[in-house]
């Protein structure tokens, strides 16, 4: 959604889901402002918070969650698709949490982009999101 806040609900686990509703979640990957002001408070504390952007503002900062800051549509754009911003996100977020393989999320990636030449974006967006992860400061 273009200016605005929109969201979804992942809930990951190797057990059997009984609510898929998430109430605190432990992560939160924000693409624009808003939708970082608007969903910030909700983190459990000691979770993390992926944002799109060039920095945090200052008053969006909170000492019991972690972020990772970093322009990750312009990293995808540079790869050649801005679309792909959130596949970089993605990336960056497995290698800060490791919450799912690398090889899990590229077997579904490639059960599922039908197009070879939008696959290989996205494995490269990924990497692009792992390196990121990997040379960011995490704060």
């Amino acid at each position: 959604m273009r200016s605005g806040t929109s969201n979804c609900h992942v809930r990951l686990s190797a057990k059997p889901i009984d609510c898929p509703l998430v109430s605190r979640p432990n992560a939160l990957l924000a693409f624009n402002e808003p939708s970082l002001r608007k969903f910030l408070s909700s983190v459990e504390p000691g979770g993390w918070v992926l944002y799109n952007g060039d920095e945090l503002p200052d008053d969006c900062r909170r000492p019991d969650v972690r972020f990772l800051v970093r322009p990750f549509v312009e990293l995808a754009d540079a790869l050649g698709s801005a679309k792909a911003g959130n596949v970089v996100m993605l990336g960056a977020f497995l290698e800060a949490t490791g919450s799912l393989s690398r090889e899990l999320v590229e077997s579904v990636l490639r059960r599922r982009v039908r197009s070879e030449r939008l696959l290989e974006i996205d494995l490269k967006a990924l990497t692009q999101g792992q390196e990121c992860a990997v040379k960011g400061e995490a704060s």
